[in-house]
């Protein structure tokens, strides 16, 4: 089900480096008032650790001016049926409504729990977060990587005075290893949120 009724929605590999390019203008100068996470409501996975935060469905980053930076993952993508979609729009309302028509669809096929909502986080306070609400952002940068010559979106890059913070598209992690990251490889179904660059260097991804 696609998100829709939002404007400049940026499909990750639909888009050109330069269109992409073209939306810094709007970010740079922009502060960070609120951060939220969409995570899938797994019981007793954590997604807060030391350095960084691990988010399965959306980040939501609330910027001064109106305006947003929505890391969002769809599962209907035409060509490649699952990846992670870059919005500069508020997702809020589209992605819980795209989420009541799942609840719908597993209650009616007898599938539904409890867990099978999903779970909204308010980040800003977070102890990666907090230090970067009001703070003013001096760039912003878009790594891509291609999987069978398809360029795909891996890395945008918020930079700040003195810190940048990563989002990152991963494989999704081992939840009976965590805090513990193994790889870092690219794949566009999980997300890592890095507040340390260390851990990064570590797996060679910075």
């Amino acid at each position: 089900m696609a998100i829709t009724h939002l404007e400049n929605a940026i499909s990750i590999h639909q888009e050109t480096s330069l269109s992409i390019e073209r939306k810094k203008k709007d970010v740079i100068g922009q502060t960070i008032e609120k951060v939220h996470y969409v995570i899938a409501n797994y019981p007793n996975r954590p997604h807060e650790s030391n350095g960084f935060h691990l988010v399965d469905e959306a980040v939501l980053i609330q910027l001064s001016n109106e305006q947003w930076i929505s890391w969002v993952w769809l599962d209907d993508d035409p060509t490649v049926f699952y990846c992670y979609h870059l919005y500069f729009d508020d997702a809020k309302k589209a992605i819980k409504n795209r989420e009541e028509a799942v609840l719908t669809f597993l209650k009616r096929s007898g599938r539904y729990t409890p867990d099978s909502h999903s779970k909204w986080v308010d980040a800003s306070t977070s102890d990666g977060w907090k230090e970067f609400i009001g703070q003013q952002i001096e760039d912003i940068h878009f790594l891509m990587q291609k999987i069978d010559d398809i360029p795909f979106l891996s890395d945008v890059i918020l930079s700040f005075k003195d810190k940048t913070v990563r989002i990152l598209a991963i494989e999704e992690p081992d939840p009976e290893a965590l805090p513990e990251i193994e790889n870092l490889n690219f794949d566009p179904i999980y997300t890592m949120i890095a507040f340390d660059d260390a851990i990064l260097k570590k797996h060679n991804r910075f």
